[in-house]
């Protein structure tokens, strides 16, 4: 082909295009089904990241608010309005202030202490043994010439250690050990 054939088809197809309603500056027809596309599934994306978003922060704050222990509201709102903190931070959180209320308000853990002893004792009459004392068993003995005594009153213990003093020298060893 020469210059002037070169010149003649481009000068056609410019032709051809402005019969076909486009303009020289105008994009084809496949990139504007294109652009159209690719918005379409841009949009399709996004929304489906804010409905997962939506869906895991609702489940989060159930599984917060299913941690949840009586006394600790306040807790429990603070961790739900901060998105950074798991169910499983918040409740380690929330156990770890059930431990410390406590120590932190004695009466309140002996109170409980004493309603749940209460509890388990509904129903069981108390009566005062026939026998008294008689039944239960000494008290143990926490210094040597205790442990010595106990030596002396056993039997079994003094099959066990040859003598009073290797008793004494044994719970001497679990006494520092406990």
């Amino acid at each position: 082909m020469t210059t002037s054939s070169l010149a003649a088809v481009a000068n056609a197809a410019a032709d051809a295009d402005v019969r076909a309603g486009r303009s020289e500056n105008a994009p084809p027809v496949e990139e504007v089904v294109a652009r159209a596309d690719h918005d379409a599934a841009l949009k399709a994306a996004r929304d489906e990241g804010f409905a997962a978003g939506v869906k895991a922060e609702n489940a989060r704050i159930l599984t917060i608010e299913g941690n949840a222990l009586k006394g600790h509201e306040a807790l429990v709102a603070a961790h739900k309005a901060d998105p950074s903190v798991t169910p499983e931070a918040s409740a380690m959180a929330i156990l770890k202030a059930e431990r410390e209320k406590p120590a932190s308000d004695p009466k309140a853990g002996a109170q409980r202490t004493l309603e749940a002893m209460d509890k388990a004792a509904e129903g069981v009459e108390s009566r005062p043994s026939a026998a008294g004392d008689a039944g239960a068993d000494a008290p143990k003995a926490t210094t040597p010439e205790g442990w010595t005594a106990e030596w002396e009153a056993s039997d079994k213990l003094k099959a066990t250690y040859p003598t009073a003093e290797s008793y004494v020298a044994t719970m001497k060893r679990k006494a520092r050990a406990a």
